[in-house]
């Protein structure tokens, strides 16, 4: 091949081959925590073990054996990951552990693919490669791509994309014939099928949708596109919210309570009322869009003035007020999530996370906001301006909810790529027609494109750089508890039941989906009164399931001191625990530093001496409690006298624990590992596993 037959080549093939940009760039990224070679966090945990079991011939209608205070069925939850997962592994023989460490990466550049087509359908292919070349180096979305990380989020957003990319190819259709509605609607309706039964009731990108065909009246008249949007979404939403969180209602299985789905089932009913509305006001041709601008103001003073009244009379029972009160639950959720769950996810998002997610592109989104509503209000065909509108909703949504809660930043980075590629698309055009030299246009472009990415692939880079979850000594402790205690039930706090299930102990009392605060009170009363939380927990189980279980283990983790900001939800303002943590700064000899803000305490280490001096500002005190952690053996105790506090020596983190929680199941099992009623197992350093003398 010439170098004029090259260039030929790589001239026509430029869009195809501009792709491998993103994804060599995004799977760079996320490729970092293979070295770890496990599977992380805790959901994809719960998700490998029902991949296990479905592979094993299971089915989602079975009643979970390892949730034991509560009746589960795996069709209760999102099941469609681990089916496939499990389907996947069994069809073509790759094992499952490694098939979930490697599939993360797989969709993603499923997810780069798709998003290179909405761009380009909707836009042109710049747009298309922009976003997708942003989305590869947002640590938003690494936050759930990279290897081992796979969570419903993962595969349902795929899903949820080719959503919203047969939404744009329904829209751009000019004259929607027979034939096209079939295929465009069928792609549609799977695809949003999937991702609420791979999702379930965060089905954000049909309350954008939703939202688009209230508000795309605003700016032309509805065609018969939108109706079949509409009438397609309402009943493949409830469809979906009947798949999941519910059974069939001719099975043999009790209906339950369908939860986050029924406000996007209501927005899609919605969305016809407020279409048929807008048909019959373009009927008048004056200042039609004023009015049903008019309109949407009334019904929604209306809708809150109805919400209000049937809120106020407590009138839940009649269909309609359990509708609203729910559509109400569910926007108090998103306006607080710190008051309805206890997940960490569930917090708003701080600045600092929106700095490490999203870095200088969350700037120019807010960039590309502009340049699309400039073209909603100035574009001549109204094509654009729908699209347009579609995307702004896109990111004004994902923008709300992924502020809202940790969790659904990664949404939000959807919209944050189309709109920052919106942006730079627009950058261009100004720049060819500005700048006459088109060398000089290609280099400001890329000074402004490195400004854009380089600082958002630092702090992915960053991201995918922190130590694993679950760590070394945790992966350890639950195999044991796998080889040694595999048939018996686990007293646990919550985190850590998914773990403990997948490495085959049989049930543990409490994981995600069945989580009491039996054990968050264990951890702060006496040893007198312990047993009594386990006994509670217990009669939860037999009220419950109507099965008698018996609890044999206890197991305590070094981490409950870093999780207390949650564990303290459980307990009046009078009992929350307050531990201070000091990070080790560095060692000389057999002395260690360890600091946190002004203060340090620094531990030396002598054979039968060991002494710890906690210094801040100009005061200087020794510690007369000290505990240093043995991994191999018994922790030893150092005591000089009375104290207000606990110096708990670990490798890397020293704990400054006050004293008057000293008889707490806490420091009783996890720093002096003294007891009468439980005995020490397993321990090493980090997990300790305690059998309950009964």
């Amino acid at each position: 091949m010439t170098n004029k037959q090259l260039l030929s080549f790589l001239k026509n093939k430029k869009e195809t081959l501009s792709l491998l940009i993103p994804i060599v760039l995004g799977l760079y990224l996320r490729v970092q925590t293979l070295k770890w070679h496990r599977i992380l966090a805790y959901d994809p945990y719960f998700y490998y073990r029902q991949a296990v079991y479905f592979a094993s011939g299971g089915s989602v209608h079975d009643i979970d054996p390892m949730i034991v205070t509560t009746v589960r069925r795996f069709s209760d939850n999102e099941y469609f990951l681990p089916l496939l997962w499990g389907y996947l592994g069994k069809i073509f023989h790759v094992n499952l552990w490694t098939l979930g460490i490697y599939l993360p990466l797989v969709i993603f550049v499923l997810q780069v693919i798709i998003v290179y087509k909405m761009g380009k359908d909707a836009f042109n292919w710049r747009v298309g490669f922009f976003a997708s070349l942003f989305l590869s180096v947002m640590g938003a979305h690494v936050y759930r791509t990279h290897a081992g990380g796979i969570w419903k989020d993962t595969l349902g957003s795929l899903f949820m994309l080719m959503f919203l990319h047969a939404t744009i190819l329904i829209l751009k259709e000019k004259r929607l014939d027979k034939g096209k509605a079939i295929v465009l609607g069928s792609y549609l309706a799977v695809s949003l099928y999937l991702s609420i039964i791979t999702f379930d009731g965060f089905g954000e990108f049909s309350l954008v949708v939703s939202t688009y065909l209230i508000l795309a009246p605003l700016t032309a008249k509805p065609r018969k596109n939108e109706f079949l949007i509409a009438t397609l979404m309402v009943p493949v939403l409830l469809l979906g919210g009947m798949s999941v969180g519910t059974y069939w209602p001719w099975s043999d299985y009790q209906l339950k309570e369908i939860y986050l789905f029924v406000p996007f089932l209501i927005a899609g009913i919605f969305d016809l009322v407020f279409l048929l509305l807008a048909v019959v006001i373009f009927r008048y041709r004056k200042k039609e869009k004023v009015l049903y601008g008019i309109s949407l103001i009334l019904v929604a003073l209306g809708a809150l003035y109805f919400s209000k009244r049937i809120l106020h009379e407590d009138n839940q029972n009649s269909l309609v007020g359990y509708l609203i009160y729910k559509f109400y639950k569910f926007t108090a959720y998103l306006l607080n999530p710190n008051s309805y769950w206890l997940s960490a996810q569930s917090k708003a998002t701080s600045p600092d996370v929106l700095r490490l997610f999203f870095s200088s592109l969350l700037i120019f989104a807010l960039l590309g906001g502009a340049v699309v509503g400039y073209r909603i209000a100035r574009s001549s065909t109204k094509i654009q301006r729908r699209l347009n509108l579609l995307f702004l909703i896109l990111f004004a949504i994902g923008a709300f909810l992924g502020i809202a809660t940790i969790r659904l930043t990664y949404l939000m980075s959807f919209g944050v790529a189309f709109l920052s590629a919106v942006f730079f698309d627009c950058l261009l055009d100004i720049l060819q027609t500005k700048i006459s030299n088109k060398n000089k246009a290609i280099a400001v472009l890329l000074s402004i494109l490195l400004i854009a990415t380089v600082p958002t692939f630092v702090e992915a880079k960053k991201y995918v750089s922190m130590p694993p979850l679950p760590n070394d000594e945790w992966l350890d402790a639950v195999e044991w508890m796998g080889h040694n205690i595999p048939n018996t039930t686990v007293f646990n706090w919550w985190d850590w039941g998914h773990w403990i299930q997948a490495f085959g102990v049989k049930t543990t009392s409490d994981n995600i989906y069945q989580r009491g605060g039996e054990y968050a009170w264990f951890l702060r009363v006496s040893e007198k009164e312990s047993m009594k939380l386990i006994e509670r927990t217990k009669e939860i189980a037999r009220k419950n399931t109507g099965k008698n279980i018996t609890i044999d283990y206890v197991v305590v983790s070094r981490d409950l001191l870093l999780k207390l900001s949650t564990i303290n939800r459980y307990y009046p303002p009078n009992v929350k625990i307050s531990v201070y943590p000091f990070v080790l700064e560095g060692a000389v000899g057999n002395l260690r530093v360890y600091s946190v803000a002004n203060a340090k305490i620094f531990v030396e280490f002598n054979e039968n001496n060991t002494k710890a001096t906690l210094v801040y500002g100009n005061v200087k005190r020794e510690l007369k409690n000290i505990v240093i952690e043995m991994p191999s053996g018994r922790n030893i105790v150092y005591t000089y006298g009375q104290d207000n506090y606990i110096a708990y020596v670990t490798p890397d983190i020293c704990f400054l624990i006050p004293s008057s929680l000293k008889d707490t199941m806490l420091v009783r099992l996890l720093v002096f590992e003294q007891s009468e009623k439980y005995k020490l197992v397993y321990d090493n350093g980090y997990v300790k596993v305690y059998k309950i003398n009964n």
